[in-house]
């Protein structure tokens, strides 16, 4: 019988799939580039981070990034400045290296529990703002260092392999 402590430590991805169930047509988020860590803690808590490998860097530029959050989302009773065109340009193309950055993303974190072949993890923080507040339960599979997590959506299946390093 699997209890929460067996899953405590470090994983690291090692394979990524999604099955598309009626053609069985099988396919490697962000095109196989990709790696990832699971982290779970004694205190029961699950924190999850996968990545495209090869996104494009993005700027660091605080003042840039200051302007770009006025023109997305300004605090309220304050209007974003008028753009000349060529701002215009720059701020357009620092929103799609911002939205390409994020959609080879994926990150949450909160309480996990264990029932039967299912882990559950209950997430409190999550990029993907529709997750908060959810539960994504995984069938889960031990064999030897490796830990398989696995979750059906409709007419897909992901299966993520994990490798224990810590």
């Amino acid at each position: 019988m699997t209890d929460t402590n067996d899953f405590v430590g470090v994983w690291a991805l090692e394979e990524w799939s999604v099955t598309h169930k009626p053609s069985g047509y099988v396919v490697y988020p962000f095109d196989g580039n990709s790696e990832g860590h699971i982290i779970y803690t004694e205190n029961g808590w699950v924190s999850a981070t996968l990545m495209e490998t090869d996104r494009p860097p993005v700027p660091q530029d605080r003042r840039h990034l200051f302007a770009a959050r006025m023109q997305l989302a300004p605090p309220a009773g304050i209007q974003a400045p008028e753009l000349t065109a060529e701002k215009q340009q720059k701020f357009d193309r620092l929103k799609e290296l911002f939205c390409r950055s994020a959609m080879g993303y994926v990150a949450y974190c909160g309480p996990f529990t264990v029932s039967g072949d299912r882990v559950q993890h209950h997430i409190k923080n999550s990029l993907i703002p529709q997750w908060i507040g959810t539960v994504l339960e995984r069938k889960y599979e031990f064999d030897g260092d490796l830990l398989t997590l696995s979750a059906t959506d409709g007419d897909f299946a992901d299966k993520l392999v994990w490798k224990r390093t810590a």
